[in-house]
């Protein structure tokens, strides 16, 4: 029998187990605000079969057992979050939420050369300097 997975899309606070087969298509780390060589977390943008994303984030107290195992462009299947209304300054996605990595979180890599890739929105030049399609406050636009 096959595995069902969430769609990041589906995402929200009133359920508990989420679980997602995800890119890893941006993986990034956060510096602290009081000492910018000091890592405060691994945050990640996160795309699902749909093309849905979604901005995720590894603690500091974590960052030591999921931050070397975890690499850009591979795939993933996750459970066990935390789901946080945290939106970033800079959003990476339109979803409100954030899944945030507890000591529960499971994560197994796999791949599935079908599963869909779209790392990059490209835009033209008028499209980026057109303020209603591409805001200040999003990496990705529609």
């Amino acid at each position: 029998m096959a595995e069902r997975f969430d769609l990041l899309s589906d995402i929200h606070q009133q359920k508990m187990h989420w679980y997602i087969q995800v890119y890893v298509i941006r993986k990034y780390e956060v510096p602290s605000y009081d000492d910018r060589s000091v890592i405060n977390s691994i945050d990640m943008i996160l795309q699902d079969s749909q093309g849905g994303r979604i901005h995720s984030s590894i603690p500091k107290k974590l960052m030591s057992t999921w931050g070397p195992r975890i690499k850009e462009f591979s795939m993933y299947n996750m459970k066990n979050f935390v789901i946080m209304d945290k939106r970033p300054k800079v959003r990476a996605s339109q979803i409100r939420w954030t899944l945030s990595f507890c000591n529960r979180t499971e994560v197994h890599e796999f791949d599935l050369p079908a599963f869909p890739l779209e790392p990059f929105t490209f835009r033209t030049i008028p499209e980026i300097l057109d303020p209603a399609v591409v805001t200040e406050s999003e990496l990705f636009g529609k």
